[in-house]
């Protein structure tokens, strides 16, 4: 999402699986990836037993689909693997609300009445403001403006045209949403008038200066505050480690990524997808 070159295929936003978000790699703010449930846990289950049975599948991109068979008796219908939302406080999965909690707090769009060209940014929630990025030569930003954002805030979901054309993967704001076995979809957000304002959030260089993680929920893309975000910062959203490494993007901390740029080595967002604005 940062609008330098692109010099591969990494203008996609890629998340497979109900969340390939950002694993624990060294940063608190990493976000757990949501992995296939095969059998009723309880809630204190949840990450420990996700993590063990996703590490026995090997060609599933994300959920199993399951062949439902009449029966007499009310079957109950397990979760599917995007049903679930994660509280940063916990470092838990649950499901509508966590119980320490209560339900996440999910921010609206700003209604736009008629569409048009830059319909776009006009759905920018209050608080927020779409102007120059932080990140040279990254084209415009959002920046929060207002009050403190608390952690685990929601927005979304992120809106574009639907499709299944690959082609989509190349525009530079495109998610890719997993509906079952080798069957995706792509929300594409390039056309303003189709778009809503998650289309100029920018992607972090290091996991210093990440505030948002992104995942899918009931089939959609949104992000979360996974630190506070003061007024005056920017939002920065990071799509995921194995992507980025599946790309050549490797993050680091801001030291080591100040260390290479001293030493003349590129800079390890150089890849990362660009989105003029």
């Amino acid at each position: 999402m940062s609008r330098g070159p692109l010099s591969k295929v990494s203008s996609l936003k890629k998340l497979p699986g109900a969340a390939k978000l950002l694993k624990k790699s060294g940063s608190k703010w990493a976000q757990k990836p949501v992995y296939t449930l095969q059998e009723t846990r309880t809630p204190g289950q949840h990450s420990r037993q996700k993590v063990e049975l996703r590490k026995k599948e090997t060609g599933v991109k994300r959920y199993s689909l399951r062949e439902r068979k009449d029966h007499v008796y009310q079957e109950v219908s397990e979760p599917e693997d995007d049903d679930y939302l994660y509280c940063q406080e916990c470092e838990d999965f649950f499901i509508d609300s966590c119980a320490a909690h209560r339900p996440p707090t999910f921010v609206k769009d700003s209604a736009v009445e008629n569409v048009h060209a830059k319909c776009s940014a006009l759905t920018l929630p209050p608080g927020l403001s779409i102007r120059l990025s932080g990140i040279p030569e990254a084209g415009l930003g959002v920046w929060n403006e207002a009050s403190n954002l608390p952690l685990g805030l929601h927005f979304g979901p992120y809106e574009g045209q639907i499709t299944d054309d690959e082609a989509a993967a190349h525009s530079g704001y495109s998610w890719m949403i997993t509906k079952g076995r080798n069957n995706y979809e792509y929300v594409d957000g390039k056309d303003t008038s189709l778009a809503n304002w998650m289309r100029y959030v920018n992607c972090a260089r290091h996991y210093e200066e990440q505030n948002l993680v992104a995942f899918q929920y009931h089939g959609q893309i949104f992000y979360r505050t996974c630190q506070v975000v003061r007024p005056g910062c920017e939002l920065l959203v990071w799509y995921g480690d194995e992507y980025g490494e599946e790309l050549g993007i490797k993050r680091e901390s801001r030291g080591k990524s100040m260390l290479a740029a001293r030493r003349g080595e590129g800079h390890p967002s150089s890849s990362t997808p660009p989105h003029p604005g």
